[in-house]
């Protein structure tokens, strides 16, 4: 028996998945899992212990994100360096998926505002935080591509 990547029956022919995400990209992708999974244990546990529910919130994702940073800058890292290998081809960003994301960033506002307007309570808008972001990023990706002398001006299409 072969210990190579031999793979038999439905999982024959290239590696999909995880087995196919580079080693940084899946560590990283497996901690956010895992943060997002044990993350409410631990903001429960601080409350049981007495922490505010907004205090063990901020706690929990300030916890998160010093962990998650540095794994996400490195994951974006290996895929800068495979991309310029040429392992990896870059995608290009549609006008849809510009317009997608700018419409789920209003949506979520929309939707931030009405919370706020209704409830009392604390509560930190991560979601739609996240969401402008990768909004602003694909946007700029979008230009960036757009002003590339094979669209000859014809933005995007």
């Amino acid at each position: 028996m072969s210990t190579g990547d031999h793979r038999v029956g439905p999982f024959s022919g290239p590696a999909t998945g995880w087995d196919a995400m580079p080693p940084k990209r899946r560590r990283f992708y497996l901690w956010v899992l895992l943060w997002w999974a044990l993350g409410g244990f631990i903001g429960i546990l601080l409350q049981l212990l007495g922490v505010h529910y907004f205090l063990a919130s901020l706690i929990v994702l300030t916890l998160a994100a010093l962990h998650l940073v540095p794994l996400g800058r490195a994951a974006l890292e290996e895929q800068r360096q495979r991309r310029a290998s040429g392992e990896e081809p870059r995608q290009p960003v549609t006008t849809g998926a510009v317009v997608g994301w700018a419409v789920a960033t209003v949506l979520f506002w929309a939707l931030v505002a009405v919370l706020v307007l209704t409830s009392e309570a604390l509560f930190v808008p991560l979601l739609p935080i996240i969401v402008t972001v990768i909004a602003i990023i694909r946007w700029r990706q979008w230009l960036a591509q757009t002003a590339t002398p094979e669209h000859n001006g014809t933005l995007g299409t």
